[in-house]
């Protein structure tokens, strides 16, 4: 008798825009073909955007990371609408729901997904870009052991991605 094995797909998380969906805020994308290529061909990509799934649609008004009582904020930009906290709990649910995901390639730069260099404001002066977006610093804070890049990653880091995806999903792969 001939036992079927279910094949263990690898699965990563990556922002929507990147995969050329139109869900900036302008109603644009940052279509990365050459790094979505080449991931696709090792792993299942996730899309997902977090300013779209707390409802703030297509297009938007501009959120931007701002130091309000000595806290950064992420606040819409025409009406100064705080979506620190959605942001956070979308982080929250994404983490529980896609429990399966084995890496993670964030839009760099984003107040919602930047790992690093997110510009931050306080009242309408830059402070500095030193920023983490809110998705993505609590999705990190969540999912600590999850392989993490940007897309603006160049080829050696890319090729460190892949091996640090397939190891992690060694590690959590079901046995056998």
């Amino acid at each position: 008798m001939t036992r079927t094995v279910a094949k263990f797909k690898i699965c990563i998380g990556i922002s929507a825009c990147l995969l050329g969906q139109r869900v900036r805020y302008d109603g644009g994308h940052k279509h990365a073909p050459a790094l979505t290529q080449a991931l696709a061909q090792h792993f299942t990509l996730l899309p997902l955007c977090p300013e779209v799934a707390i409802g703030l649609g297509v297009p938007r008004a501009r959120i931007a990371l701002t130091k309000l009582n000595q806290q950064i904020r992420a606040v819409r930009d025409s009406d100064n609408l705080d979506v620190t906290t959605k942001l956070a709990r979308y982080a929250d649910a994404a983490s529980q729901q896609y429990d399966q995901l084995c890496g993670y390639v964030f839009k760099s730069k984003s107040p919602s997904c930047g790992l690093s260099g997110v510009k931050r404001y306080a009242e309408d002066d830059l402070l500095d870009a030193a920023g983490r977006g809110i998705f993505a610093a609590r999705f990190t804070a969540l999912n600590p052991a999850l392989p993490l890049i940007e897309e603006n990653a160049d080829q050696r880091a890319l090729a460190q991605f892949i091996s640090e995806v397939r190891r992690y999903a060694d590690s959590i792969r079901p046995p056998r």
